[in-house]
């Protein structure tokens, strides 16, 4: 197994632990209950998706309930799987260190190393079906990408108003709304997502929307995990592709593509998540986010269970001592500091000082498993040490 399997081990657990999170918004709260509670500003705040997200991840907790106007932007159907991470520094660190390339459109597939850096920063939507209430999450934005816009809570009017004739996708709009938070969060044992502030733009008065017009291209990244034999083993990969919703054969290519790439792995190769829940662009084991959190008999969730079937196929115990050994080729002591930091594990709780750095690495590898951060440390060591995996 190489280093580059735990890597990927690595993202599958942050992708179900957020994959399973997508349809939050439905269950904290829907418009009969919520509470907008009051405006933290009297001044609005433009939108565009890069200042908006320098906003946000500026200064958080002021954000809070800001008003935002939004002139011109598109929406889609589609929303980013973890809002605001190709905006975050991890992500322009991560992208800085690999050969700078647009994210696939077409059909093809990356080099690991290329693949990773876009996974970690953000790359990957999801079509979620409306909730019980009819309302619905989509994505505003104005630079018309759906992994990089800004997600938007619709009331099932607003919803009704912008769709029209049946779909929203390429609406063209301006308005205003506030920026709600979220009791939820994203996955916070992963340095890439945990420190994300969550929020939506709150959307619930149609005569605060007006539709210019429709048609307006969307670049959307269907993604899924797929789970795969190779050879005697049991293997797991992260899976998208990318395509412009004003190609009016795009979900025929992303069906294609899917269709393909599962066939050149073979090995009874499994797609788990289903990405568009309102029209399947692929079967998968797993048809929503609900699913993934079903509990079984046991009292087990399947997202519990699919994350230890990661853990113990690329994440096992010859893959930690391949990972021990090329940190001793590899880290400082001073690294070992500042990646503890980074994951959440005080640096001062596991170092015993006279060691050597081959100790240090085994005593800052068993900390980050005994505080449940390996998937972290994998992580974390991708941002900081370019060329690692």
């Amino acid at each position: 197994m190489s280093l580059q399997h735990m890597l990927i081990g690595a993202h599958i657990v942050e992708t179900t632990h957020n994959y399973a999170r997508a349809d939050d918004p439905f269950i904290q709260t829907g418009f009969a209950a919520a509470d907008a509670g009051t405006p933290t500003t009297d001044n609005p705040i433009h939108l565009q998706d890069d200042e908006f997200w320098a906003t946000i991840l500026s200064d958080p907790q002021k954000a809070w309930r800001q008003q935002f106007i939004f002139n011109n932007v598109t929406v889609s159907e589609w929303v980013a799987r973890v809002p605001g991470l190709g905006w975050s520094k991890e992500a322009v660190r991560l992208q800085n260190n690999v050969e700078h390339v647009e994210k696939m459109i077409g059909g093809y597939a990356y080099d690991p190393p290329t693949k990773s850096a876009h996974v970690m920063s953000g790359v990957g939507t999801l079509r979620l079906s409306p909730g019980d209430d009819g309302s619905a999450l989509v994505t505003l934005s104005a630079f018309g990408d759906a992994s990089l816009g800004v997600p938007a809570l619709m009331s099932a009017e607003v919803f009704d108003k912008v769709r029209q004739d049946g779909s929203l996708e390429g609406r063209v709009v301006s308005g205003k709304a506030r920026w709600i938070p979220m009791s939820q969060t994203w996955a916070a044992n992963f340095p890439n997502v945990g420190k994300l502030p969550r929020g939506y733009l709150r959307l619930d008065k149609p005569d605060d929307i007006t539709i210019h017009g429709s048609g307006r291209p969307t670049q959307i990244f269907p993604f899924t995990v797929m789970q795969y034999e190779s050879g005697a083993s049991e293997l797991f990969d992260y899976v998208y592709a990318g395509a412009r919703t004003d190609d009016g054969q795009h979900r025929k290519h992303v069906e294609a593509f899917f269709d393909k790439y599962k066939k050149d792995v073979g090995g009874n190769a499994t797609y788990l998540f289903n990405g568009d829940m309102v029209d399947e662009l692929w079967a998968a084991k797993f048809t929503s986010p609900a699913e993934l959190r079903r509990t079984d008999a046991g009292a087990q969730s399947q997202l519990s269970l699919l994350e230890a079937r990661v853990r113990e196929r690329q994440l096992g115990k010859s893959d930690i001592e391949q990972l021990l050994k090329r940190m001793g080729e590899t880290l400082a002591e001073s690294d070992a500091k500042v990646i503890s930091d980074e994951i959440g594990i005080p640096y001062a709780n596991w170092f015993v000082s006279g060691t050597t750095l081959a100790d240090v690495c085994n005593q800052f590898v068993d900390a980050a498993r005994l505080h449940n951060r390996l998937e972290a440390l994998v992580q974390a060591l991708a941002i900081r040490k370019p060329g690692f995996f």
